[in-house]
């Protein structure tokens, strides 16, 4: 099974924000760094049995994350934290230094309407 997972990016103003973000939404351990490396290592090795995919009534396979108000987070970054995000979310989806069980990802960028 697929979970989707909705992160709303519309508030977010800075690097840290968007760190913590994710530390909220997959309730990432206390010794998280809040940096790039320490986030590609989180998501790379995530828990299929983490809380946020408790309501999965099936064997966790993938996640697919749903990116809501990009286009509004893009105008908010700095591009090399952009270029930096960008490259951990097609690392993410090729599956690039992960673990043999790991959980795949898919993810869309949605825009305002």
């Amino acid at each position: 099974m697929i979970a989707k997972i909705h992160i709303n990016l519309t508030e977010l103003v800075d690097r840290q924000s968007l760190f913590e973000l994710f530390v909220s939404t997959f309730s990432f351990p206390a010794y998280f760094w809040y940096n790039w490396d320490a986030l590609s290592d989180m998501m790379s090795s995530l828990d299929p049995a983490a809380d946020i995919f408790q309501h999965m009534g099936s064997p966790l396979t993938g996640v697919h994350l749903i990116f809501e108000g990009f286009d509004v987070f893009e105008s908010h970054f700095p591009e090399s934290d952009l270029d930096q995000f960008r490259a951990l979310l097609i690392d993410l989806s090729l599956g690039r230094d992960f673990r043999s069980d790991h959980l795949s990802f898919t993810f869309e960028l949605r825009y305002s309407p």
